[in-house]
């Protein structure tokens, strides 16, 4: 290899290096993924930026467009195929519009607007912080864009309530929670146990590093193991609706006891009621 062909192998390395880190700089989505086995071709992103976004007015029937104002963000992908047709998965410009279409009705989103021909498509998504994404597909067979905005959301202070809990987590490490509740041998929460979720979502999105085990305890009526699989259901229930509350599900780990770790005797109605309980053990791994 002279020193001229080696210069020009160092050149591609560098550029090709230069490429990945420019990739790394603008991640994936946390929601609106790429298609599996997509190819990234290049990324971009833009704050305070106004996207006009395409959308279908019943009224008048017509298209009209919507100024969104947030951080921008762009992808390109491409999808592997051999004369246009469809090797492996998704890969025609009408698949991958379906494909985006559907994961917008399952994420409750709403259509803004559908191309006839398939080639381009307009949605939104609810954010669990009462905010929105907004998200636009253009499509052609093997190749698609993803132009998504967002407002950065405002991390909100804590409520006293909220440091309250924290400050209790820090000094016993855990929580004991009364007012999670649920019917009698049934594990799906009640109503009025909406509120004291909603604290708990609220304290974890509050404090990104904390990670929770969330224990479901019973009293000793029934038999022993189907108490341990009750009380397993319960906290598993708790889990997902902090979940769909927008709580990381790694921070979250669910576990049934029971009763096998009573806090008071099982022989009287308020001994029993306070057995039954949620308590929120802090994870060793925790960060603050």
């Amino acid at each position: 290899m002279n020193k001229y062909t080696s210069y020009i192998v160092v050149v591609c390395v560098a550029l090709c290096l230069l490429k990945k880190y420019t990739f790394a700089e603008i991640p994936e989505h946390n929601v609106i993924k790429s298609i599996p086995k997509s190819i990234l071709e290049k990324s971009s992103e833009q704050k305070n930026y106004t996207y006009e976004f395409p959308f279908y007015d019943k009224s008048f029937d017509v298209i009209s467009y919507k100024e969104i104002n947030g951080t921008y963000r762009k992808w390109s992908y491409h999808i592997f195929g051999k004369e246009t047709q469809k090797v492996d998965g998704i890969f025609s410009s009408i698949e991958i519009i379906r494909a985006y279409r559907d994961f917008a009705v399952k994420k409750g989103g709403e259509i803004l607007w559908e191309q006839g021909n398939g080639g381009r498509l307009s949605f939104m998504i609810p954010k669990p912080d009462g905010d929105k994404t907004w998200c636009h597909v253009s499509a052609r067979n093997g190749y698609y864009e993803l132009d998504i905005v967002e407002k950065e959301s405002v991390k909100k202070k804590a409520s006293p309530s909220i440091r309250k809990m924290r400050k209790k987590l820090d000094i016993k490490g855990r929580i004991t929670i009364y007012s999670i509740l649920f019917d009698f041998d049934k594990y799906d929460s009640k109503k009025e146990s909406e509120k004291p979720l909603q604290e708990i979502a609220d304290l974890l999105l509050n404090y990104p590093g904390l990670k929770i085990e969330i224990q479901g305890h019973t009293d000793n009526q029934g038999q022993e193991d189907y108490n341990l699989t009750l009380s397993q259901k319960r906290a598993e229930t708790v889990r997902l609706y902090l979940i769909g509350l927008g709580v990381d599900s790694l921070r979250l780990t669910a576990r049934g006891y029971g009763a096998a770790m009573p806090v008071a005797a099982n022989n009287t109605r308020e001994g029993r009621a306070k057995n039954r309980r949620v308590v929120l053990v802090e994870r060793p791994e925790a960060t603050q």
